[in-house]
C-alpha cells in the first residue's frame, strides 16, 4: 500500500479507487486529489481546517479506508491520544501510513516545532503482539505493522545507495545499533493496519 502512497517522484497527488476513502493529515499546499485534505492552516488547500492536538478529530467512527500522514505526528503533543483518534476514524482492515523524520536525522532536531522523534520501534507501543505494546498507552488503539521502511519507500536509482538500503531495510536492529550514526536516513515510515 505504502508504494501506492509515495512514488519516485514523491507523494501522490491523486488517490485512486483502490486506496478506498482516504484522509490527507496535515496536507498544507500538498493536496491529493480524491482524498479529504486536513490542516490547520487556513491559508492551506485543505477541505478541513482543524488542529489535530484538538480531540475528538471531526470525523464519524470508521469513516477512512486510508489514513496517510506525512511529517505530522512529530508536531504533535500526545501521540497516544492521536493514535486513539486514528484508530477510531480508520475503518477495522484500514491502511494507517506515517511518514516521519528519523531521530538520527538532522532534519528531526533542525525544526522547533518538532515535540517528538522516532525509531523502528517507537510506534510498537501501538501494534498488537509487539512487547511495548503490554503498555498500553493508548486506550483503544491497536495496529498491525504491515511494513516499516527507513529512507524514501521507493527504490533509490544509485545501485549503491539501493543496496545500503535494502541491507538496512531487512536488518533494522543491526541497522539502529551500529550504522544509523555512520548511515543516518531522513524519514522513517510506517505501515499499519487497523485491527479490531
Amino acid at each position: 500500500m505504502i508504494h501506492k502512497i509515495f512514488t519516485q517522484s514523491g507523494l501522490i497527488d491523486k488517490a485512486g479507487a483502490d486506496l478506498g476513502r482516504v484522509l490527507n493529515l496535515g496536507s498544507g499546499q500538498t493536496k491529493i486529489t480524491g482524498a479529504v485534505n486536513l490542516d490547520i492552516n487556513p491559508r492551506s488547500r485543505a477541505e478541513v481546517i482543524h488542529d489535530l492536538n484538538a480531540f475528538p478529530y471531526p470525523f464519524a467512527d470508521n469513516t477512512f479506508d486510508t489514513i496517510v500522514s506525512r511529517s505530522i505526528l512529530e508536531h504533535l503533543s500526545d501521540i497516544p491520544a492521536v493514535m486513539d483518534e486514528l484508530y477510531r476514524i480508520l475503518k477495522p482492515g484500514g491502511r494507517l501510513i506515517i511518514q516521519v523524520p528519523y531521530f538520527r536525522s538532522l532534519d528531526a532536531f533542525t525544526d522547533p516545532t518538532h515535540k517528538a522523534f522516532f525509531t523502528a520501534r517507537s510506534l510498537d507501543y501501538f501494534v498488537y503482539g509487539k512487547k511495548l505494546f503490554e503498555y498500553r498507552y493508548a486506550k483503544h488503539a491497536k495496529f498491525n505493522l504491515v511494513g516499516l521502511w527507513f529512507g524514501w519507500p521507493s527504490a533509490p536509482k544509485n545501485p549503491a545507495r539501493r543496496a545500503l538500503k535494502a541491507f538496512i531495510n531487512a536488518r533494522p536492529d543491526f541497522y539502529e545499533k551500529y550504522l544509523s550514526l555512520i548511515f543516518p536516513v531522513k524519514i522513517i515510515n510506517y505501515e499499519l493496519e487497523k485491527l479490531r
